[in-house]
């Protein structure tokens, strides 16, 4: 500033809320079979393991979640489970039809219609998972990605409430691969 210039005045604004979403592939399920409906395939061990590692992990790492949004299908309940209980949370999977092999645009809506939680955890199925992810972080939703089994995603927010929420409004912050 240049000497003898008065200091420059700005309004503050109050400071907007930082939304956390975690978003996790399954782990790793049992093949599909004809004995087997798709809604009930369950985790392999290896699968289970990678779950419980993955909460461990999370854990260690501080990252925690509030609520636990979950696909109704076997599978991801399971990694949904394993998870919360190897990292020592509190939330139980609350399981949605929504969620089941949903296309991220409908991850996105169901979303918005959030009303509680700035730190949430989605299990869920691919694609669904990485077209949210592209539509949380580019403006065009067209970042191609592919997550293994049992891949975690976080994406930081920064907005008050889930029902603002627009593409490209959020920031990739930790990808872990199982």
């Amino acid at each position: 500033r240049p000497l003898g210039a008065s200091p420059r005045r700005t309004l503050s604004r109050a400071p907007r809320s930082m939304k956390s979403l975690l978003i996790l592939r399954h782990a790793e399920a049992a093949p599909a079979s004809e004995h087997v409906p798709d809604r009930h395939r369950p985790l392999t061990a290896e699968g289970a393991a990678q779950a419980r590692r993955l909460g461990e992990a999370m854990r260690q790492r501080g990252r925690a979640f509030e609520r636990a949004l979950c696909a109704s299908a076997l599978r991801a309940r399971e990694t949904a489970e394993a998870v919360i209980a190897a990292g020592g949370y509190a939330a139980q999977p609350e399981l949605s039809d929504r969620l089941y092999n949903a296309a991220g645009e409908e991850m996105f809506r169901l979303l918005q219609e959030q009303k509680g939680g700035s730190r949430l955890l989605l299990v869920a199925h691919m694609p669904g998972v990485t077209e949210l992810l592209s539509l949380l972080v580019t403006d065009e939703g067209d970042l191609s990605l592919v997550f293994q089994a049992g891949t975690l995603a976080e994406i930081a927010i920064d907005l008050e409430r889930w029902d603002a929420l627009a593409p490209g409004a959020g920031a990739l912050r930790l990808l872990l691969p199982p």
